[in-house]
């Protein structure tokens, strides 16, 4: 099928690129048909084997905002953060889970064991659509030796392994990014029209579905659409290019308002108030602003690690800007982001899978120029650098908060309380316990309405003070009480005054992120 230079200037420019992707891409699509379901396999069981080691805790989003509310949602208890009050969430995520938890519960399956590694299991096939769509998008791009190498790169990289199985819509969208730039290239460079429109559904639903799930992908992927539309122009292509926006981005509005507003019981547009909440009214900044170039000095070299000289150079070397397109839109990302106060790592996931992809170009081009056993190894090296990062995060760092709840799983009863002393959200909650019993942590909304209180200020100020008025009488009192150790000190009193005893103490990190946290956390029983 002929394909079409799309790049503004004449055809020459990308003339050289085109030619020289020409003889590799069929041996490229010759490889990946025969040894597809061998390649899956293999991916499969290695991405299930990365939920399973993802054992420490991340941010609060990848239980309170998907496995607590479909625990709510399928077993009738649970733990709604303000945001679903708002209403500034979507139900569409938290669903997904809530699916795979009727399914347990009909199956008489529910063990706790179950609701807290199947999720991420279930975050595996995806991991490996990622996986996948990164090897042939490096392969469209630049031949296949150079998606084997990003294939490889995306593997090794330790940012990717830490959070791609984890139940955050980042993750959703991170594995969808790949997908989306793949379709949308083969859409904007044929020229046949029953390929335009197969390119443009799949690229477009996929857009749709990230864009359910994690609202600010809205105007990140508005360029690419409004992109091809000016292509489709050129090739005589529009009307039909617009109809089918037209009719997904429909579809999706539709989706994602007859979901919600069942949820909520009321019409309700989630996405327009997300967007209205923390982009226009600015209000994410209440917890916690950075300067506006962290994603670049900071943020970018966390994510992408060693891989990130790889990844700048390759982007440097492309022979064409057409084959830069994909780079562009990460930094249109980072940009983005950027403008906004708040920021986290788990925002700009989606740029790994693009870096990869020049990393894995970059590799091939180092290995071509500089034929020698030192460049070979100074790659692996590279690589490899990632590995004790990735085994670090998941299974040492943070590893604290998710752990006592085992603990507290098998030690509390029917008539057990559990008071959790600590910064808001920094363990799960009843999706981990599976169990109706009474719980209270250190609730902390964001100060936007009269009957604003920050439970957490309260008693940070006042340990001792706090916990005396709050419990005046013993039988008022938790029977379990979870906190981090430096805290241990300052409620002594109230501790020995009831007889509280030590149940495990717990290893949590090695590197507290403030005063309030602590390497170990200590569980304790009356």
């Amino acid at each position: 099928m002929k394909r079409r230079d799309i790049h503004p200037s004449p055809a020459e420019e990308a003339a050289s690129v085109n030619d020289q992707r020409a003889s590799d891409i069929p041996e490229a699509v010759t490889w990946l048909e025969t040894h597809r379901w061998r390649l899956f396999g293999a991916l499969l069981l290695f991405r299930c084997i990365n939920a399973v080691l993802s054992y420490t805790a991340f941010v609060p989003d990848e239980t309170w905002q998907s496995l607590e509310v479909s625990h709510s949602i399928v077993f009738g208890y649970g733990y709604r953060t303000w945001e679903w009050h708002m209403p500034i969430r979507g139900f569409t995520h938290p669903l997904i889970y809530a699916i795979l938890y009727k399914a347990l519960a009909l199956l008489h399956l529910d063990w706790p064991c179950l609701l807290v590694v199947l999720p991420r299991v279930l975050h595996a096939p995806l991991a490996v659509v990622g996986d996948v769509y990164v090897l042939k998008l490096g392969t469209h791009l630049f031949g296949k030796r150079a998606g084997k190498y990003a294939l490889l790169c995306n593997i090794a990289s330790w940012f990717t392994f830490y959070c791609v199985t984890r139940t955050l819509s980042n993750s959703i969208e991170t594995c969808l990014t790949p997908v989306v730039i793949y379709h949308w290239m083969n859409a904007c460079e044929l020229t046949n029209k029953v390929e335009v429109q197969r390119h443009s559904r799949v690229y477009l639903l996929m857009i749709g579905i990230s864009c359910i799930i994690r609202p600010t992908g809205i105007p990140l992927w508005a360029p690419l659409v409004l992109a091809h539309l000016w292509i489709a122009v050129r090739v005589r292509l529009f009307w039909g290019v617009l109809r089918e926006t037209v009719m997904l981005g429909l579809l999706t509005v539709a989706w994602s308002i007859a979901v919600d507003s069942y949820c909520y019981g009321k019409l309700v547009v989630v996405q327009w108030n997300f967007l209205e909440f923390n982009v226009l009214e600015g209000h994410s900044a209440l917890y916690g602003a950075d300067s506006w170039h962290w994603y670049f000095t900071e943020d970018c070299p966390v994510l992408l690690f060693t891989l990130l000289p790889l990844t700048l150079l390759g982007a440097w070397l492309c022979p064409s800007n057409w084959l830069r397109a994909p780079f562009w839109l990460a930094v249109w990302e980072l940009v983005f982001h950027s403008a906004l106060s708040h920021k986290e790592h788990r925002y700009v996931f989606p740029i790994v899978p693009v870096g990869v992809v020049y990393a894995g170009y970059c590799i091939v081009w180092l290995l071509q120029k500089y034929q020698h056993r030192l460049t070979r190894y100074l790659v692996y090296t590279l690589l490899l650098a990632n590995v004790p990062m990735a085994l670090y995060f998941s299974l040492v760092h943070q590893r604290g908060t998710v752990a006592v709840m085992d603990y507290i799983r098998k030690d509390v009863q029917s008539n057990s309380s559990v008071l959790f002393l600590m910064p808001c959200h920094s363990t799960p909650y009843y999706s981990h316990i599976h169990q109706p019993i009474k719980m209270e942590f250190l609730e902390c909304p964001p100060p936007i309405r009269d009957d604003y209180v920050d439970l957490g200020k309260q008693f940070y100020s006042q340990p001792s003070s706090w916990l005396n008025s709050r419990y005046p009488t013993p039988e008022s009192a938790p029977s379990h009480i979870v906190l981090f150790e430096e805290i241990v000190q300052e409620v002594h009193g109230f501790l020995s005054a009831l007889n509280y005893t030590e149940v495990v103490k717990l290893f949590h990190t090695h590197f507290p992120e403030d005063k309030r946290r602590s390497s170990y956390l200590v569980l304790l029983k009356r």
